[in-house]
């Protein structure tokens, strides 16, 4: 069978924990391109050299900084999300240079909003989510 060639989506994402809530905070997510996945991992992952490993090295992956890279490159707003006063937050993009190439990622300031658990939530959904959109279009063909 050919292979289908990647295509960028956007989809919409509620936290686990919340899905049963009347009204919940909708996070506005992105696929990622396989350039920006690779620099992502490649910036959290250090190579030590070991002399006792089989191939010489062992590599370490900092798994909380590529979750939080992940989410900061792949979030592109929210709806329904609030301080603790009441008031809507609005989310703020940034531009930045990955990999060559110029985009919109959330500013330092909205991803500091989010909790470390949501963040982690968020860059498996964005991991997932290519899956999760074709699982939903092969069921709504149904």
């Amino acid at each position: 069978m050919a292979r289908t060639a990647v295509k960028i989506k956007t989809f919409d994402y509620i936290l686990r924990a919340d899905r049963d809530q009347e009204d919940p905070t909708v996070f506005e997510l992105s696929t990622l391109p396989g350039r920006v996945k690779a620099k992502l991992l490649d910036k959290a992952t250090t190579i030590v050299p070991d002399a006792g490993a089989e191939q010489g090295f062992y590599a370490t992956v900092e798994a909380n900084e590529v979750a939080w890279l992940t989410t900061q490159h792949a979030l592109r707003g929210w709806r329904n999300f609030h301080d603790e006063g009441g008031s809507d937050v609005s989310y703020k993009s940034i531009k930045k240079n990955v990999a060559g190439k110029d985009m919109a990622v959330a500013s330092e300031d909205s991803m500091d909003l989010l909790e470390l658990e949501w963040i982690q939530e968020l860059s498996e959904a964005t991991s997932t989510g290519l899956m999760l959109l074709e699982e939903d279009a092969k069921n709504s063909d149904s």
